[in-house]
């Protein structure tokens, strides 16, 4: 089982730090700590906090400032003949994404309060199996057994006690598995109708705990181990709906 359209790539932390404004000095100051000079800078819209500072690249590359959290992201890009490039592999994205979130704690001499480590795409599925999956995934009552269903969602979350960087947290564990329908607005190409089974994971530190606890070396330990995390839940799911490749 792997991607064909992975559509985001997510690492976000909480730090105790004041909303940011997207003004020279934050976005110096930003760049500075990511010793990244060529990022672009742009402004992200948030319902909650108004205007956020973002700073990215043509690689897809999103880095936007607090709000509530500091997100980095990797989306997908379009080339001048309308057609994805290549993205980031999640294993790039997630070393990337640590290396980033432990010059924020260090440069704002803060301890971290909540991590999150997610990954969002479409599947490649032959249509056979992608008609099979609602059976192996959900009990099917009529009238969907006998008219198959061609949108559906199945989505589980856990706590599971984890350890990283010598501490023991549970860590809210989420996947979601859906068949969605649509079409991409694209470029050059025009209107795309596509119809894709999306798997999204997502790993995150309690939402019920806001109390200052993550250092440094503990905020890139989670990442490090988040990706294999990751992994491991990615094989859980292939393995019990039958997906490997």
């Amino acid at each position: 089982m792997r991607y064909d359209s992975p559509i985001r790539y997510l690492a976000r932390l909480w730090l105790d730090v004041a909303p940011m404004r997207p003004t020279d000095a934050v976005f110096a100051r930003a760049r500075e700590l990511l010793r990244r000079n060529d990022l672009g800078t742009g402004v992200g819209q948030d319902a909650a906090f108004g205007q956020r500072p973002a700073l990215g690249d043509r690689s897809g590359l999103q880095i936007v400032l607090p709000g509530e959290s500091f997100d980095v992201a990797t989306v997908p890009t379009v080339g001048d003949d309308g057609r994805d490039q290549p993205m980031l592999s999640f294993e790039r994205f997630a070393e990337q994404a640590a290396t980033y979130m432990v010059a924020f704690t260090q440069g704002f001499e803060r301890e971290a309060y909540r991590l999150a480590l997610v990954r969002e795409g479409f599947v490649a599925m032959p249509t056979t199996t992608m008609e099979e999956l609602p059976r192996r995934v959900l009990r099917v009552p009529e009238p969907f057994a006998s008219h198959p269903p061609f949108e559906w969602d199945w989505r589980l979350v856990s706590r599971v006690s984890r350890a990283f960087g010598g501490v023991e947290e549970p860590l809210n564990t989420a996947a979601t598995l859906k068949r969605a329908s649509g079409a991409f607005l694209r470029p050059v190409l025009g209107t795309q109708p596509f119809d894709k089974v999306r798997l999204d994971l997502d790993i995150s530190t309690s939402h019920e705990r806001s109390n200052p606890r993550f250092n440094a070396g503990q905020v890139e330990a989670f990442f490090s181990s988040c990706l294999r995390w990751q992994n491991e839940l990615w094989s859980q799911l292939e393995q019990a709906f039958q997906l490997e490749d």
